[in-house]
């Protein structure tokens, strides 16, 4: 059987986070990693400044449409590597820092951005493999973790435990590595590496936990922490202090490394170091239970975080009093010098202050609690107010400090939101900052500061006073370290992750309107269980986009539609469309819609007696009617002006922006439309005029843009904008060569004098330390230089220009020539701006060519000899957002859409050639299918005559535009600017669509469908939009585990746990039973925490547990597994009723034997509440034993109960006086933790030793072993892959792979069927831990084409723990070869983001060598979606090397897309 595996929802669990110039120097931009995805984000520049007030009102509307993130985004990649660690590396002045991207097995790229192309490319790889490999080492356990020297010479990875890898960026031109400024100036460096194996620089390395570089010396030195001897918790009493640390100076020219420092001793339970950066100098390790500085030139101090160190440690430590807390899985980072943010495990936030002598030695460590955030993966600090909190079990939130001074004292946070609204928050500021609103002379502050709620105590450790000796030696504290700044944190903006997904389940959508109740395949919505602790969730996603209509009714012989809103209301509100519009084949009816009910309108201003090409409004409300010979104003019905264009060929589309239109006849001319007001006695009237832009070749497509970016600048515009012009340039005069070096020169003078702040320092620091430079992130914000020159880069972003040198909006006109050029005019001067030959082709980035552009001189155009399924249909230029700040260019052709994301570009090395806008734009791959199936031929759709992007501003809130045609898309702007592509196949093809707004239907829109019937809806009020699939988040405020839904009932139940302190022990008494032992410990003391878990019932009608139905489970107690399962309910009948079965074990330590209980409930319906419909379901308790031993795994199979206990699986069946017989049971392997069942057979997934095929008989009441697999694997999740009459078995490993297996007892491989052959596997690259299946579409509801290829197969989706959705769909063998040489041609001829190879990537992974090979019969469906993102030339080139054709490679991904297109 073949297959092929595709993500269709990117992981979203961020696990890695830095902050950096990579894409710009003007401003830095927060680059993200989850699982294999990258995501660059950049903090918009309104929000830099603002208030706490205007923070904290912005959040409140998170989750809905009225919400403006703070975070933009630049861009996101999918790389073939999960990235494992992150770091940025500085290049110096005038040049974009470098990332380093560790992956497993030893690599790491080296990448930069490509300001021309909008790209990551891969400045270089590193592979280590071997080096691994040394020693004997069969697998590696370390992760490989990157650190970077502080003045960027060079960086380390670490390998495995006792290994690390040198990256070094060496100058060329051999300048010496040593001398600093020449090393930081460099314009080049060369990058070398090689790798270290610490046991050759000691001995006792046995393995290494962290790396760090150190701050202040004069060559790289690189600190290790260690442990030698290995220990752990439970050997303390006999070995402890076990940590150690060696400080390596690196040179990297010779390859020497002599150790400098060393110190042995530290505490057993040592995590990680962090470098404490200069004047301070020196490093902080954080240990479980402890805080220790480490300095090579000054004492060590170290404090105590909670009782545990007693007895477990002879570190000297010191209590930190009234602080208990544990350090373990915690996050760092620094805000200052002297101020750490650290980030609990559990999302508690605490300020770590560093106290101070003149000797710049650590005298104490001020603990400040602030609140509660998310459970944190990754803490990177944005600036000098905001903090980035990356998380994989919540939403990563961006958090902003909002400083006080040391009198005041900042308001608790005590409420813990949900992952979905997560208020909560905290921030990082710089100290020694002081914000306007701190002053202590201005009056209002002090009245301000005086209505603050009182804050929490300030955790801080009494110290005992010093002798004289003391003070002769180290000196008196020093007086700023003892202001402290108090700390508020306010959440601004999170992100969104429906990771873990720990269980998943298929249930009927509630909301769905009932036109679309029957389909099967599109009526289901999938519910995630996301979330752990506190940010536990609900996720509830669909595929498609659903509406919910109002009305419905027939209206045939309508070929478009339009609705406007009157000026003064008319009789409705002033915002409510007042008419409708409708375009017939020889006239245009108008309805009034400002009622509860349309009515036609018999008479009014508008042109009734022809059909209407385009009708639309003015800001100011009067409305333009565009027909195919004239063109009429319209203040509500009333005539304005109205004239008649008497053109050779009729008026076929018009493009409108207030006060602009533009008209395009059949023949290709344009007729330019102005709308002027008149002061003669018209309000307004209509002036026709000649566009004087040429008019052969033909024009096929128009459309006017109305710039409100300021992005739209052309180089002619230098003058104007003084801070990026050269200052001996002006417009008329050209610039020379002097002149750009001159200029070049000035700009290194300027960045040198703002990146270099020398703070006074003495001798002995000089010579400690050598110059204290800060860093530019710690430098206030100052305004740019008033120097009259670019930055110091031959190419910059330019989209980051300050507010001052915004222009006022501008019109522009996108004009496409014989369906296949691109170019775009100035409006007002109708000069050319920028020009694209062969625009249709697709290319990756469109650069300007205009310099050098011709337009043919031949009159008319034959298009006979084109490629018509690239021509050029229509093309849209507009910002879809609100404020209209982020352009797209979107185009349609007959079998694909392109869209274009405008960026900023200036192009400074030939100015010869810069005449045109300073703008380029880059290609998105936004996931839009719409080519229709080849068996139908020349398909005539009607649609594709007329405009099909349809734009809206205001649909619940929504801005976007419609995609109209057979395969209709909602293409929504988000408030980060980016968009997200939404299919809306439930009612096929759409003709038509308008935004609608009135007393029945408030801000939805209405549509034509393929039957002609008139259909007004709304979205969904509660679902969001702007993320890959519409979702809706509901907070659980606790850990869900598993789901299951009732058909019946259409409920669902949910296994859910709550954590709680442990105070109480259970023990075996001398009557061997269960008792327990109270826990009395003092304050310092930190209980353990166990799991409560709770059998919960959830409506879908509120998302809310259903009252006074939850069934707690006992103490110590854990569930571990729950199943719907169809039992026949006794001995008297054979008719099977559907229960939930829940499996529990009970976890009360290693003394006492583990039991597990069988739990049997069913839902029932009782009277409901009054006033409370939803309250209609129960619980009733059907059995309840316990078991002698744990309950892993259960399922039913032919009405009987299969169940998992210890190593034995048992077949039970209800008795007549409802307990349940044991029927028969079997022997089976390690410890069973999945079980699925299909008519008689059930698979079972074992903790070691794979997957087993069990088959009950019925008549002779056996259970027995058919089949297995002998591999050895840790089995996560079982599932089946359905092709008609075959069947796979499918499961999935902690190796992260996807394996499936065949009965063939016929194959000589499954030696007589005792075996089961494994027919593929892949590697996914995430952990998958929940499986469901979903039937195929059957019907293409666009053109009414069933679906024969896919009709009887399943499709088999999964949800990973890092917050993905994937699946895996079964192929035909003649396809999947086809496809097969598709991809291998796509593995060398397309470029990979940081150089990683899909092959090795998607190949099944390891730890244990076996003599099997990989069975490669998946294809990768994430590398050949990457073909609809090519140009034409390149599908054509793929095609033909593979002996196939461009349009039989789309038709087979798109016959794949449109039997997977569920839910």
């Amino acid at each position: 059987m073949y297959s092929i595996y595709r993500q269709v929802f990117k992981p979203c669990g961020v696990e890695n986070s830095v902050y950096c110039n990579f894409t710009s120097l003007q401003h830095k931009v927060l680059i993200i990693s989850a699982a294999s995805q990258l995501t660059i984000y950049k903090l918009k520049d309104k929000y830099q400044n603002a208030t706490e007030e205007e923070l904290t009102e912005n959040y409140q509307n998170y989750g809905s449409s009225s919400f403006d993130g703070v975070l933009e985004q630049v861009g996101t990649w999918s790389l073939f590597g999960n990235v494992k660690s992150m770091k940025s590396i500085s290049m110096g002045d005038g040049q974009l820092d470098l990332l380093l991207l560790s992956f497993f097995d030893g690599k790491l790229s080296v990448v930069e951005f490509d300001l021309e192309a909008y790209d990551i490319k891969t400045s270089s790889i590193h592979y280590f493999e071997e080096s691994i490999a040394q020693h004997g080492m069969l697998q590696n356990c370390s992760t490989p973790q990157i650190a970077v020297d502080p003045d960027n010479r060079c960086a380390a990875m670490l390998l495995n435990n006792f290994s690390v890898a040198i990256i070094a960026f060496q100058p060329q031109e051999g300048l010496l590595i040593s001398d600093l400024t020449t090393h930081q100036n460099s314009p080049t460096k060369k990058v070398t590496s090689y790798d270290i194996n610490l046991k050759d620089i000691d001995a006792k390395t046995q393995r290494v936990i962290d790396i760090e570089f150190l701050h202040g010396y004069y060559e790289p030195t690189l600190l290790v922490l260690y442990e030698a001897p290995i220990t752990w918790s439970g050997r303390v009493s006999t070995r402890q202090d076990t940590c150690n640390i060696i400080a390596i100076s690196l040179n990297t020219s010779e390859m020497t490394h002599p150790i400098i420092w060393s110190l042995n001793g530290l505490p057993y339970n040592c995590l990680q170091v962090h470098a404490v950066p200069k004047p301070i100098g020196g490093v902080l390790v954080f240990a479980t239970s402890s805080v220790l500085y480490l300095n090579q030139s000054v004492p060590a101090y170290g404090v105590s975080l909670n009782g545990t160190t007693k007895g477990s440690t002879s570190f000297a430590l010191r209590k930190q009093e009234k602080v208990c807390l544990q350090l373990h899985g915690c996050r760092v980072t620094f805000l200052s010098t002297e101020c750490l943010l650290v980030c609990l495990a559990n999302g508690e936030l605490y300020v770590m202050t560093m106290k101070t002598d003149n000797m710049r030695s650590i005298r104490a460590l001020n603990f400040q609690s602030v609140g509660t955030s998310v459970q944190p993966t990754s803490l990177t600090a944005i600036g000098n107010d905001f903090v980035f909190v990356g998380s994989r079990l919540a939403f990563p939130q961006l958090i902003r400090n909002f400083k006080r001074s040391g009198t005041e004292t900042p308001p608790r946070i005590d409420d813990v939101l949900s992952s979905s609204s997560p208020t909560t928050t905290n921030n990082n500021d710089d100290p020694d900052e002081k914000s306007e609103d701190n002053k202590p002379d201005d009056p209002k502050s002090e009245e301000k500061k005086s209505e603050e709620p009182a804050a929490a105590p300030v955790i801080e450790e009494k110290m005992e006073v010093c002798d004289e000796l003391d003070l002769t030696m180290y000196g008196e504290e020093s007086k700023d370290s003892n202001n402290r700044t108090a700390h508020h944190f306010i959440t601004c903006d999170s992100l969104v992750n429906i990771g873990p997904c720990g269980a998943a389940e298929l249930g009927s959508n509630y909301n769905i309107s009932d036109e679309f109740a029957n389909q099967q395949e599109t009526s289901l919505e999938l519910v995630v269980l996301s979330g752990h602790g506190n940010n536990g969730s609900l996720s509830i996603l669909q595929h498609t986009l659903k509406p919910q209509l109002a009305t419905s009714f027939s209206l045939p012989g309508c070929d478009d539609m339009w609705t406007v809103y009157a000026r003064d209301g008319g009789e409705g509100e002033k915002d409510h469309h007042s008419y409708l519009l409708i375009s017939r084949e020889d006239s245009t009816l108008v309805l009034k819609t400002c009622h509860t009910e349309i009515t036609e309108v018999e008479e009014s201003g508008y042109t009734m007696d022809e059909p209407s090409v385009f009708v639309g409004n003015l800001r100011s409300g009067i409305v333009l009617q565009v027909c195919t010979a004239s063109a009429s104003l319209l203040d509500g019905t009333r005539l304005l002006h109205k004239i008649n264009i008497e053109l050779d060929s009729p008026i076929q589309h018009c493009s409108m922006d207030d006060p602009h239109a533009v008209l395009l006849t059949a023949n290709g001319n344009t007729v330019q439309l102005s709308v002027i007001k008149d002061d003669d006695g018209l309000e307004y009237r209509l002036e026709c005029s000649k566009l004087f832009i040429p008019q052969f070749p033909p024009i096929t497509s128009v459309c006017i843009y109305c710039d409100r970016s300021s992005m739209f600048t052309t180089y002619d515009s230098r003058q104007q904008q003084s801070t990026f012009k050269p200052a001996a340039t002006t417009k008329s005069e050209p610039m020379d060569d002097l002149n750009i070096s001159q200029q070049r020169e000035d700009i290194k003078f300027v960045a040198n004098l703002r990146n270099s702040s020398y703070t006074d320092v003495d001798d002995e620091d000089e010579l400690l330390y050598g110059s204290s430079i800060k860093k530019e992130e710690d430098q206030p914000a100052s305004p740019p230089p008033t120097i009259n020159t670019p930055p110091d880069t031959t190419e910059y972003i330019a989209d980051e220009l300050p507010q001052q040198h915004q222009s006022e909006k501008t019109y522009w006109l996108v004009v496409i020539r014989k369906n296949v050029h691109l170019e775009i005019y100035n409006l007002v001067t109708q000069k050319l701006a920028f020009a694209v030959p062969n625009f249709a082709y697709g290319r990756q980035v469109l650069i300007d060519c205009s310099a050098n552009y011709e337009l043919e001189k031949t009159e008319p155009f034959d298009n006979s000899d084109t490629d018509t399924e690239c021509n050029v249909l229509e093309v849209c230029m507009v910002g879809l957002d609100k404020d209209g700040q982020y352009p797209y260019l979107m185009a349609r052709q007959r079998d694909q859409v392109l869209i274009y994301k405008v960026y900023s570009f200036e192009n400074t090395k030939n100015y010869i050639v810069n005449q045109g806008l300073k703008v380029r734009f880059k290609k998105i791959d936004h996931g839009i299918m719409m080519r229709k199936p080849s068996s139908l031929g020349d398909f005539g759709d009607p649609s594709s005559f007329r405009p099909c992007f349809r734009l809206f501003n205001n649909i619940n809130g929504y801005s976007g535009a419609f995609l109209c045609g057979p395969y209709p898309h909602w293409i929504v702007a988000t408030s980060r600017g980016s968009i997200k592509c939404h299919p809306m196949n439930v009612d096929g093809r759409v003709s038509s669509f308008a935004m609608f707004h009135n007393v029945n239907c408030s801000h939805g829109f209405i549509y034509f469908n393929r039957q002609s019937e008139l259909r007004i809806g709304k979205l969904l009020p509660k679902m969001r939009y702007d993320t890959d699939w519409p979702m809706r988040n509901i907070s659980l405020g606790c850990t869900g585990h598993f789901i299951v839904y009732s058909i019946e009932h259409k409920v669902y139940t949910l296994v859910t746990s709550t954590m709680e302190e442990c105070k109480r022990l259970p023990y075996l008494n001398c009557d061997n039973t269960k008792d327990f032992e109270d826990l009395e410990r003092d304050e310092s003391f930190i209980y353990p925490r166990i799991n409560r878990f709770e059998l919960k019932l959830i409506t879908p009608q509120t998302w809310q547990s259903v009252p006074n139905t939850s069934i707690p489970l006992e103490d110590f107690e854990h569930v571990t597994c729950m199943k719907n399962v169809w039992l026949v309910p006794s001995a008297h009948t054979t008719i099977r009723n559907n229960y939930v079965a829940v499996g529990t074990s009970h976890v009360m330590g290693e003394e006492m034997c583990s039991r597990g209980r069988i739990l049997i409930v069913e839902v029932i319906e009782v009277v409901p509440e009054p006033g409370k419909p939803h309250t209609k379901n129960r619980f009733k308790n059907i059995y309840s034993e316990e078991q002698r031993g744990p309950v892993s795994a259960l399922c039913g199979v032919e009405g009987n109960l299969l169940t998992a206990i210890g190593q034995k699986v048992f077949i039970w069946r209800f008795d007549s006086d409802g307990s349940l017989r044991g029927l028969a049971f079997v022997d089976t392997n390690t410890y069973i933790t999945q079980a699925l069942n299909f008519r008689s057979f059930a698979i079972i997934g074992d903790i070691q030793r794979s997957i087993t095929l069990l088959r009950y008989q019925e008549e002779f009441k056996t259970l027995a072993v058919l089949s297995r697999d002998v591999k050895p694997m840790e089995v996560y999740c079982v599932d089946l892959l359905v092709a008609d009459k075959n069947c796979s078995f499918v499961a999935t490993d902690s190796e992260k792979n996807l394996s499936y297996y065949q009965f063939e007892p016929q194959a000589v491989e499954s030696h007589g069927g005792s075996r089961l052959v494994k027919r593929g596997d892949i590697h996914v690259g995430q952990n998958v831990n929940c499986m469901w299946r979903v039937g195929t579409v059957q019907m293409d509801r666009a053109t009414g084409v069933t679906n024969d290829t896919y009709a009887t197969c399943h499709m088999t989706m999964m949800g990973t723990l890092d917050g993905g959705i994937s699946s895996i769909v079964p192929v035909a063998e003649k396809l999947y070869r086809r496809l097969t040489m598709l991809q291998n041609y796509l593995y060398t001829s397309s470029p990979h983001t940081a150089g990683l190879n899909p092959k090795e990537f998607r190949t099944a992974k390891s730890k244990v060598k076996s003599l099997s090979n990989p069975v490669r019969c998946v294809l990768d469906g994430d590398l050949l979606w990457r073909y609809h993102n090519l140009t034409k030339v390149a599908k054509h080139e793929l095609a033909r090397k593979i002996g196939s054709t461009r349009e039989q490679l789309a038709d087979d991904l798109m016959e794949l897309h449109r039997s997977t297109c569920v839910m």
